[in-house]
């Protein structure tokens, strides 16, 4: 393992690696003082080097004004020329960069063309952003069967929004074959990560017994739960059960479901 003193002496031979180490030491207050000044330069180095994770830690400092003053033009400067080395860190923010125009043009289509670099490379957020665009057709072509393929990707590594829409896909037969017990899959997927519309979605269907054994138990509970995070068809629905005198969940009847509707 390299010394300080090595480490320095190769940064300075011009070794872009030494030099984004360095950067990183400098950063983090590793065997030497923390000094974001003296990182900003050493990344500076390496960067223009082409070394892709000292570029894209150049965007970081520059997106966020650390150290540095605050340039989102310089911030999406150096994540493209990150992204364009294969980075899919830089891939993904260079994206969100051109959704909101933020240091660059306004582009879907430049969006829409980095996520799918990142998503190739299985970036989850990546491969959700880019099921969000086809799903409307967001500077790409409206394609729901590659929203779909998207999705599967995202949700397939737990990421929650992914298995939420996912289920709304099979819900509604959108890009892929109607299958609502495709959907209760993936909206318990969903719901089991706080997911709160998919635990409303749970709660009516085990409240109606939809495509499950009615079950006011297991649908209350669902209820509950997205009803703390604020879902307001859930508190709805809450307000239309009681337990009776021996602790069962029951539905109110007629006029006081009204009113318990009203109170809410």
């Amino acid at each position: 393992m390299l010394t300080m003193d090595d480490l320095v002496i190769r940064a300075n031979d011009g070794c872009p690696e030494a030099q984004y180490n360095l950067g990183v030491y400098y950063h983090n207050g590793r065997g030497v003082d923390k000094d974001c000044i003296k990182s900003i330069e050493w990344f500076t180095k390496s960067a223009n080097q082409s070394f892709a994770k000292a570029q894209y830690n150049l965007a970081v400092y520059y997106n966020t004004g650390d150290g540095v003053e605050l340039d989102c033009q310089k911030a999406a400067y150096w994540y493209e020329k990150a992204a364009l080395n294969g980075l899919i860190n830089a891939q993904y923010y260079l994206a969100i960069c051109y959704g909101y125009g933020r240091g660059v043009e306004q582009s879907y289509e430049k969006a829409a063309e980095f996520f799918k670099k990142a998503a190739e490379q299985g970036d989850a957020h990546s491969q959700y952003n880019l099921a969000v665009y086809y799903s409307y057709g967001k500077g790409v072509e409206l394609n729901y069967e590659q929203a779909v393929h998207w999705y599967t990707k995202a949700a397939e590594q737990g990421f929650a929004n992914a298995q939420y829409y996912l289920a709304t896909c099979y819900e509604k037969g959108e890009g892929v074959d109607k299958s609502i017990e495709q959907a209760i899959v993936w909206y318990t997927k969903a719901a089991e990560q706080g997911f709160a519309g998919a635990q409303y979605y749970l709660g009516s269907c085990y409240d109606k017994g939809e495509s499950v054994e009615q079950d006011y138990v297991v649908a209350v509970s669902w209820y509950e739960k997205a009803a703390v995070q604020g879902n307001e068809k859930a508190k709805e629905a809450l307000a239309k059960f009681k337990k009776n005198i021996f602790g069962k969940w029951v539905l109110r009847k007629g006029a006081e479901a009204a009113a318990a509707t009203l109170i809410q």
